[in-house]
């Protein structure tokens, strides 16, 4: 049996250590949790699920946290991409729940500048 943790298996969670700092590209948050900074405010800043954090952002969080958070599965760390690389022909959409009646659609990266509804975000991933 693999070992697993809590939804994240132990090969993914040390690829996402395995990212250099200039290589990480952002993060997604999956399940919610408060960030505490230097400059934030006090009793931190609560981050809800389907936040998207830059990569400057993540960068900021010291390494054992941003590790945890993955491992646990609450922050999904991505790598950079290549500048101006199109998509591969084989992506496919995908509509993400945003919380609150709100979805996003990813293909590769968010497509949309803001929330959409649910007929918005599946009217958009049919756009070829």
């Amino acid at each position: 049996m693999p070992n697993v943790t809590e939804g994240v298996e132990m090969g993914q969670a040390a690829r996402i250590w395995s990212l250099r700092d200039e290589a990480i590209g952002g993060a997604f948050v999956r399940r919610g949790f408060t960030r505490f900074t230097k400059d934030g405010p006090i009793g931190g800043q609560y981050l809800k699920a389907g936040t998207h954090l830059t990569a400057d952002e993540v960068r900021s969080m010291p390494m054992v946290n941003r590790r945890a958070l993955a491992t646990s599965g609450a922050l999904d760390v991505y790598p950079v991409t290549p500048g101006n690389a199109a998509a591969p022909e084989d992506f496919e959409r995908f509509v993400i729940h945003a919380g609150g009646g709100r979805y996003d659609v990813v293909l590769g990266r968010k497509l949309n500048d803001s929330a959409l509804t649910k007929q918005e975000a599946e009217a958009l991933a049919e756009v070829d």
